[in-house]
């Protein structure tokens, strides 16, 4: 079933007929020129939307506990999925369990981001993993470096936020006047990249 599609001007204007398609439709886009679009349904409708969420992360970590379950699931991944074929087996793993959990996250906390950040992060690894030449130069053995070179910076600039925490904030000396400063987001294992540029920033300078 197609979802009808509303403007907001309509909403305001005409809203006992918006009420009533959403009553037949159960679900309607509400199209905003001024900010981020809507998405109005009923009651039942999202309670439905929740339990099947709830109901595909419990068979699917029923699955897990078993060998053969894990087999079936990391066999249907690809087909969910198309990208995942480039993850090995254990990554594989990782992903669905991570899965698994951002959505019990979305069930019963009503966190629906981490879902979306676990399918973005995995996407753009399986887009890395699936160039064997990129892949070979992100997981090679790197030279030790002179350590000067890369550090965490101090006093005001000593850290960042990032999503309301604080996190370190380090610097790596690319050339004599180049530098890239990133956060280091020890929770999610990544780091942000917050700065870049071929000239030397003034906010360092003694």
């Amino acid at each position: 079933m197609t979802m009808p599609i509303v403007s907001f001007s309509d909403l305001s204007k005409h809203s006992r007929q918006v009420a009533e398609t959403i009553d037949r439709f159960h679900r309607v886009h509400i199209k905003r020129r001024d900010g981020e679009d809507l998405f109005i349904s009923t009651a039942r409708h999202d309670r439905q939307r929740e339990e099947t969420a709830d109901v595909a992360a419990r068979m699917i970590a029923a699955l897990l506990a078993s060998d053969e379950g894990v087999r079936a699931v990391l066999h249907a991944l690809p087909l969910v999925f198309p990208w995942a074929r480039h993850l090995s087996a254990d990554e594989g793993r990782e992903f669905v369990q991570e899965l698994v959990d951002a959505t019990r996250d979305a069930v019963d906390l009503d966190v629906h981001a981490t879902l979306h950040r676990v399918i973005v992060e995995w996407r753009a690894t399986a887009r890395i993993l699936a160039d064997p030449a990129l892949t070979a130069q992100l997981t090679r053995s790197l030279p030790e470096e002179d350590p000067d070179r890369q550090h965490r910076l101090r006093g005001r600039l000593a850290s960042g936020t990032l999503g309301g925490r604080e996190c370190p904030q380090w610097e790596y000396e690319v050339t004599a006047g180049g530098r890239v400063r990133y956060l280091v987001d020890e929770h999610r294992r990544t780091v942000h990249l917050v700065y870049a540029s071929p000239r030397h920033p003034k906010d360092t300078d003694a």
